[in-house]
């Protein structure tokens, strides 16, 4: 009894070695966590300006490098201003009716409509398949932040259980 009362008196543990595995990990994410926000903010600069473009915007590049440097808000004020450009009202260029631009065609005379080709055709699909990739892509890199954000969270939560505090 005497010799494991002795030897417990002798055992020093140490937090040191458990620190430097949870630092080492909490910097490993953080680093992470940093690439996760680039390529979000990226992702979802590229979504837009692929969405602008296929909108017939021509401030594509503008949207989609504001969004890409200050994130949601411009995202958030392209959402709102989007369809403008489709939903200006033109004149038919033969009868002169009144048409939205992204219209085929003139309704009351069938004359086709020249700035309606800005509106469809197989690059504005293609526009929009990448736009839908973009954002998806950049759902799952947020996706990855909340989750590394977690992780941290969790960690430093563990590693603080395993100190006792006197005061």
């Amino acid at each position: 009894m005497m010799n494991s009362i002795e030897q417990l008196a002798r055992y020093n543990y140490s937090y040191e070695g458990e620190a430097i595995g949870a630092a080492i990990a909490i910097i490993v994410i953080v680093i992470f966590l940093a690439i996760a926000a680039i390529l979000a903010q990226i992702f979802l600069g590229l979504a837009v300006y692929h969405d602008a473009k296929s909108k017939g915007n021509s401030s594509s590049g503008m949207w989609g490098v504001l969004t890409g440097v200050f994130g949601w808000i411009p995202a958030i004020i392209y959402l709102c201003v989007r369809n403008s450009s489709s939903q200006r009202i033109i004149q038919c260029t033969t009868c002169g009716f009144a048409i939205p631009a992204s219209a085929p065609g003139c309704p009351n005379c069938n004359h086709a409509n020249p700035f309606a080709q800005q509106f469809y055709g197989p690059f504005v699909e293609q526009s929009k398949k990448r736009a839908k990739g973009f954002l998806i892509a950049a759902i799952c890199c947020y996706a990855a932040l909340i989750l590394l954000i977690i992780a941290i969270v969790v960690i430093v939560a563990i590693f603080a259980g395993n100190y006792y505090y006197y005061y």
